[in-house]
Formats: structure tokens, sequence, C-alpha cells
């Protein structure tokens, strides 16, 4: 079933799994966590990471020219980009970062409908228009092969972006300027699934943690040189995100279900159903 019925299905079912979506977006500065922590639009911290994702976002657009909206969901249906952003601002949940730096996202996999790869673009008037998105350099790919479907465990995956070095966001909400809109999606079949986010370009960050895994201090306040030249910026502003990095950023987002977890200890015979080998959430 594709977005195109996803009305009628939130009515016949009343508990319809999801496949991937974005829960958690912030800046990097140097690969360390940095800014606020946002909230991809139309993920809902009520509704338990267990399978039954009624708030993830399904698109029915698939090449990034035709890109119109943030697509819909089972939980509120069409999800309006500027109303959400703006009640995020005034809960403090708009990423920040630094144009030519990096944004990190956790996406919440269910099954094989969510693996990857993704392909991200960036609106930078945060109108979510059709053809409004111009497409991101991915630092760091979700692993997959879509539309191939295949069973995997509940699992959270990094998926990192490169921000371009002129961007210039002008969306305004509430008392938030200089706001761009993101949308990441997948390739599935059955999609495809993603979310999108806004976030903030500044001109500072500093980063959240002040030692790194191996004692390093990486309290480092990173300032925007506007009026410099090319060559006196830094390129590694915001970049550099290790796999010793990202492994540790990975560790304060494990939402793993207990459920998807008990699934390695059990029998094959004792595995729960939406679980088994060839099995599947319901398609909307």
């Amino acid at each position: 079933m594709h977005v195109s019925s996803l009305v009628a299905a939130s009515m016949m079912a009343p508990f319809v799994a999801g496949h991937a979506l974005i829960i958690s977006v912030q800046g990097l500065v140097d690969g360390k966590q940095a800014g606020p922590v946002g909230q991809a639009i139309g993920y809902d911290r009520s509704v338990p990471l267990n399978g039954d994702l009624r708030h993830v976002p399904i698109f029915n657009q698939r090449g990034i020219a035709t890109w119109n909206g943030c697509g819909q969901n089972i939980l509120t249906g069409t999800l309006l980009a500027a109303k959400v952003a703006q009640a995020q601002v005034g809960r403090g949940e708009i990423a920040q970062a630094l144009a030519g730096g990096q944004v990190f996202m956790v996406l919440h996999q269910v099954n094989g409908d969510g693996n990857g790869p993704f392909i991200c673009g960036i609106d930078a008037a945060a109108t979510a228009a059709r053809g409004s998105f111009k497409k991101l350099e991915i630092a760091k790919q979700v692993p997959g092969a879509n539309p191939e479907l295949n069973a995997v465990a509940t699992t959270n995956h990094p998926l990192i972006i490169n921000l371009p070095a002129d961007l210039e966001c002008t969306g305004t909400f509430g008392t938030k300027e200089n706001i761009c809109l993101i949308r990441c999606q997948n390739f599935a079949i059955n999609g495809p699934f993603g979310s999108c986010a806004a976030i903030q370009i500044v001109t500072e960050l500093k980063s959240l943690y002040k030692r790194d895994a191996d004692g390093e201090d990486a309290s480092v306040k990173v300032k925007r040189q506007e009026e410099a030249g090319p060559e006196k910026k830094d390129p590694e502003v915001g970049k550099g995100a290790s796999d010793a990095d990202i492994a540790k950023l990975m560790s304060r987002f494990d939402t793993t279900t207990k459920k998807a977890k008990r699934q390695e200890e059990v029998e094959p015979e004792k595995k729960d159903p939406e679980h088994e080998d060839g099995q599947t959430c319901s398609d909307y």
C-alpha cells in the first residue's frame, strides 16, 4: 500500500508498524556534538520505538527535483513543516550547525524497509515547496541495498551530512531566523521512508563535551570568519568525525528495544512473529 492510501490505512488498522525515521538531529564540531538537540518533524517521543511507529513519515516523491513537503504519517496525517517547526522553536528543539560543517542524525530502523542508502536534500528557504530541495553530500551513509527487503533487528544508525560552505538559510520561525529544512529518505518500494528536520545556521558552536574518549580537551569554540578569504578558513571546521567519534555519538542514543535484543538470545521457535525471517512490518 502506498502513501495515496495512507489515510484509509489509518482508519483500517489500529496498529501500523513503521520502517525508519530520524529521532535526533544535532550539529557537529570536529566530530563532537554541538548545540541543541533537534527533533525531526513527525517524531513523537510518546510513541514507543517498538515497531509500532505510527509517526514514521512516508513520502510519495522519489526524485529530489519533485520533492514537495515533508510527507505524511499514520499518527497525524500530512506533516506541515512550518507548523511543526514553529512549535519546536518554542520547545528548543531546533538543531544548530555551521555553514560548511556537518549535521549528525540518528536514524531508527525497524526492518529492511528502513535500510539505506538514503538521499538528503536541503531547502534554504524552509518552505518545503516542490523543487526547493538541493542535494546534500552524505559523509556517513545508512547501510543497506534498497529496494531489496531483508529481515533486520530494530537498531539505530548514524546519518551524517555535509553542509555547503556557502549555505545561507532564510527561513524564520518564531524567534529563530536563518533556518533551513533538511529532508532525508530512502528508496524503499513501500515508502520511501525518512524524515524532515529544521536546522538553524549559526556563526559559532561549542562542543558539549569537554573531553573525548582519549581524554583530550575537546571544548573548542569554533568561530566562522565571514570576511576571511577561502584560503584563511579552516576546511575542517565541523568535520572530521572518525569511526571512534561516531561510535561515541551513537552510544548516547542507544534506544534499541529490549524486545529486539531478546531475539538473539532465544531459540528460533520462540522468536516473536514480527521478527521472524521473511516477515516485515505491515505496509501502509
